[in-house]
């Protein structure tokens, strides 16, 4: 999520091959808060070397993943979902990032 919406080109980055190797350069996690009443927004950035392999050469332009959370901002202890649609069957990993800068896989 980005500004309270999907970073999309994220998802879509990933529908443009395979990552065959990966090697992480650096890490880090920032937060900033605009104003005291609002929940901080949490920035992850990740320099890697990666090795990717074409996805058949071309992406599939009728491949389409849709996520819908169920809230724009949420605050802690606060119940999430999202809801899901994707044009084709597929694997999908979700993420969540929490207040203690780690990942969690949902």
């Amino acid at each position: 999520m980005r500004d309270s919406a999907l970073a999309a080109e994220y998802v879509d980055a990933l529908t443009h091959g395979h990552v065959l190797q990966e090697k992480i350069i650096s890490e880090e996690v920032s937060t900033s808060q605009k104003a005291p009443d609002q929940p901080p927004s949490i920035r992850y950035r990740v320099h890697l070397q990666a090795c990717v392999a074409p996805q058949n050469g071309k992406r599939d332009p009728n491949f389409k993943v849709i996520a819908t959370p169920n809230k724009d901002a949420f605050v802690a202890q606060e119940q999430a979902s999202l809801k899901v649609q994707c044009t084709q069957e597929c694997h999908l990993t979700i993420l969540n990032l929490t207040a203690d800068d780690r990942f969690r896989l949902l």
